[in-house]
Order: C-alpha cells, then structure tokens, then sequence
C-alpha cells in the first residue's frame, strides 16, 4: 500500500531519530513513481543530515544524467571528504566523470578534452574508455605514436576491444592490409 508508506515516511520526517529514514523511504517512493526531482531533493536533504551512500549515489545519478559534471565532481569531494566513500571508490568516481567531462568537450575543446581524460587514467589506471578517448584525441591531432601508446598502455592493463578498434583506426585512411598489420 504505497499511499500508506508514503504517509508513514512523511510521519518519519517528524522524528530526528527516523527522519533520514522516512526520507530514504520518500525518495524510493519518488524514483517509483518516476518523480525524479521530488526524488533528488529527498536525497539532497538526506545528504546534508548525514554522509549516506544511498544519497551520494543519488546525487550523483541525479547530476550525471543531466551532464552536470562540476556538480557531479562536487558530491564525490564531498562524500570523500565525509568519508561516505573511501578515497579509491572516489577516485574511480572521479576517473569516470573526467572521462565524461573529455567525451563531451572532445570536439570543441580538444586539448582540454586530453587532458582531462588523462587525468582520468591517472584517477582510475583500467577506465577503458579514458584510454581510447585520450588515443583518439593524440590521434585525431596527428599523434599516431603516442596515441597508440597510450592504447597500448590501456591493453596491457586491460585487452578490451574499443582499445582494439580505437588501435586498428588510429590512422583514417589506413588500407585493410595496412590495418591488418597494426592488428
């Protein structure tokens, strides 16, 4: 009976000692229903009370799908600096972020886009996609040699196949033999 847990979860919110709970409640009922702000603001007000995971993570969705990366980037430092998550979890948090901070600047901004993306390969060594963004950005700048480095860093730590297709199409215009022989 969702009507009823919704108006217990809103009696929670009365307690001190229940109040995150009712709000945890709130927000799941929220995500239900599909009242994703209602959702976020329960999460957000959960998150100023106590350093929750549950709330982080749903800060942290909330940001990302709206490419609010600064935002996103924020609740990660807050949540390591509160110590809702361990700096490794954080770190891997920050990696993908930075990657998808460097996918979305890749063709406006590209030097920025590399650099960020490796940052993120810094933050988080076996992020795939932060590989082959950085080796295409190398490549696409006429880097060939050290794009395909950078790929190869990215095999030896993980033989993936976008690290394989990014490799093979590092050079546009490569004929089928040429590419083969990179293969």
């Amino acid at each position: 009976n969702r009507d009823k847990a919704i108006k217990t979860f809103n009696h929670m919110l009365e307690n001190s000692e229940t109040r995150v709970l009712g709000l945890r409640g709130l927000h799941l009922e929220a995500k239900r229903n599909g009242d994703l702000a209602a959702a976020n603001v329960f999460a957000k007000e959960a998150y100023s009370l106590a350093p929750l995971p549950w709330a982080g993570q749903a800060l942290l969705e909330h940001h990302s799908m709206r490419d609010d990366w600064s935002g996103a980037l924020a609740v990660v430092e807050s949540s390591i600096a509160r110590k809702a998550i361990d700096k490794a979890t954080g770190n891997r948090q920050r990696g993908v972020l930075k990657t998808g901070i460097a996918m979305s600047l890749a063709d406006r901004e590209p030097d920025e886009a590399l650099r960020i993306a490796r940052e993120a390969i810094k933050l988080a060594p076996d992020l795939i996609p932060a590989y082959v963004t950085a080796g295409r950005l190398l490549a696409r700048r006429g880097d060939i040699r050290r794009g395909g480095r950078i790929l190869e860093d990215g095999w030896r730590i993980s033989p993936h196949p976008d690290i394989a297709r990014a490799y093979l199409d590092l050079r546009p215009g490569d004929s089928a033999a040429d590419r083969l022989s990179r293969a």
